[in-house]
């Protein structure tokens, strides 16, 4: 795959990583002090609470943002990047980018 070159790239994609982190940190707690559970009642015995399906969306949120700032820092130390959504292939760019 090629290489883009690197404008400001990286301001934007640290900026969405904190924007991810955030968003996991919401569904956390979220998820703990169980807000809106008095308010959801699509099934009476069961709820995204109950069934813990808000750590999907938190977990996503916590790889696009590992995503990001793979991308932010590489892009920022090599002015280039690889435009690949896999994170093992993005550590692996990293890593090559603190080695030169």
């Amino acid at each position: 795959m090629r290489k883009t070159k690197n404008t400001i790239w990286f301001v934007i994609w640290y900026r969405y990583c904190l924007a991810y982190l955030e968003l996991a940190h919401i569904g956390i707690i979220e998820l703990k002090n169980k807000n809106y559970q008095k308010n959801f009642d699509l099934f009476a015995q069961s709820n995204i609470y109950t069934d813990k399906i808000v750590l999907v969306p938190i977990i996503w949120c916590l790889k696009h943002a590992i995503e990001l700032l793979c991308k932010a820092l590489t892009s920022r130390i090599n002015k280039d990047f690889l435009p690949i959504h896999d994170n093992d292939e993005l550590h692996e760019e990293l890593k090559l980018a603190f080695l030169v």
